[in-house]
């Protein structure tokens, strides 16, 4: 795999974000609804496509001639659909460049032979399957609506159709979770023969019934700090030596098998998001710093009668009902090198000169760590951090973003 950021100007991802889940997990605070019915997500359906129309309009209106390199199914549970999809597929497959990634999001209830042979058709080349844990008791904690043995059995589907990467993700840190629990899990998705996986650290959000838990000291055996070095230390050398590739702070793959979505959030890349609580960032010729926006969570803004919004609305009219950042220089520093130097392609210096004219002069902290090898710049001038330090990224972010607040 590149280590470099492979001409991430050039690519452009396309992300669309479905909202309806059959089940409220207790730790999720992305938006989301329980609460719909086939009339509702017809409507929801039939919206994202009016507003992909929208943003292809803006995009043909800003850029000279553009591809989308890869697309991004998130929600929600988009794993509960199929023939809903058809119509988007249509819409931007005259727009999607060839042996473009095409990634969904499902849930462990939602595989069947029937959905993997209708995603295939679509185009669908990438799953990426919500386990979280194979323990029981961790699934009931968390209010997952499967259990272990529906688990094993979606990723033995996905193995002998056979026709798609997949991805697994795991949660750790969970209220009762033990070391050999979450190295039980490790190894139950080595075996599965999955190519990529994801791990993350359970956090407590106060939108959610476990989150409201935590915070009024009402889960007391959740593993501390330390604990869950641990468990992410323990992982990370079992993932090595089964050949796995760590390529950012939570995410490791097989050669060949990396998520080309994930490194447009990672590399400073554009890519347009459409839906209840969609995001979208567009680095565009007269905006260096890039166009950063956020749809509403509520799904209600898709579902109001189109005719409320008239559907010639121009795309400029519908980024007036969208949330856009105010942004500068020093916004867009800290949120690259967040993301850049949590990855195994690290942050790129001559960009960060390019973009907004500020040179790297290392403080005594940085200094020190490119002494004794935490930190190395190579001779693209290309600055990684230790895989080892990527989960106090929060520190080193800020310590290196503190090495280009001052002008030149």
């Amino acid at each position: 795999m590149s280590q470099k950021n492979d001409n991430i100007d050039n690519k452009l991802g396309l992300y669309f974000h479905i909202p309806f889940c059959d089940n409220l997990c207790h730790y999720c605070d992305f938006a989301k609804t329980a609460n719909w019915n086939s009339s509702l997500t017809d409507k929801y359906f039939v919206l994202l496509e009016e507003h992909l129309k929208f943003w292809i309009h803006y995009l043909q209106e800003s850029r000279n001639a553009f591809e989308f390199t890869s697309v991004f199914f998130g929600g929600g549970t988009p794993g509960l659909f199929a023939d809903e999809m058809k119509p988007l597929f249509e819409a931007f497959l005259p727009m999607m460049q060839e042996g473009c990634e095409v990634s969904l999001e499902a849930n462990p209830n939602n595989i069947s032979e029937e959905k993997l042979l209708k995603w295939h058709e679509l185009g669908i080349t990438r799953i990426s399957l919500g386990i979280q844990t194979f323990d029981n008791s961790g699934l009931n904690v968390l209010k997952r609506d499967h259990d272990h043995i529906s688990a094993l059995k979606a990723l033995e589907l996905l193995r002998n159709f056979g026709k798609f990467s997949v991805n697994l993700d795991l949660i750790y840190g969970w209220p009762g979770q033990s070391l050999n629990s979450w190295m039980t899990d490790i190894k139950r998705a080595i075996d599965s023969g999955i190519q990529h996986i994801s791990l993350y650290n359970l956090i407590y959000e106060k939108r959610t019934p476990l989150g409201r838990r935590f915070f009024r000291g009402a889960v007391t055996n959740s593993p501390n700090e330390e604990q869950e070095v641990e468990f992410y230390e323990h992982a990370r050398r079992e993932l090595a030596i089964n050949g796995f590739i760590h390529e950012e702070v939570s995410n490791w793959c097989k050669d060949g098998h990396t998520c080309e979505h994930n490194w447009l959030y990672w590399q400073d890349g554009s890519y347009v998001g459409v839906g209840s609580g969609a995001h979208g960032y567009l680095v565009l010729d007269d905006l260096k710093i890039g166009l950063r926006y956020s749809y509403p969570r509520n799904e209600r803004f898709f579902t109001t009668p189109v005719k409320t919004r008239s559907p010639a609305a121009s795309s400029e009219m519908l980024l007036e009902q969208l949330e856009v950042e105010n942004r500068d220089d020093d916004s867009w520093l800290l949120e690259y090198v967040g993301c850049a130097l949590r990855s195994v392609r690290g942050v790129d210096l001559k960009r960060i000169g390019q973009k907004i004219g500020r040179i790297f002069r290392p403080t005594p902290i940085i200094a020190h760590a490119l002494k004794n090898g935490s930190l190395k710049i190579d001779s693209e001038s290309i600055l990684t951090l230790a895989p080892s330090e990527w989960i106090r990224e929060t520190h080193w972010s800020l310590a290196v973003s503190e090495c280009f607040l001052s002008e030149p």
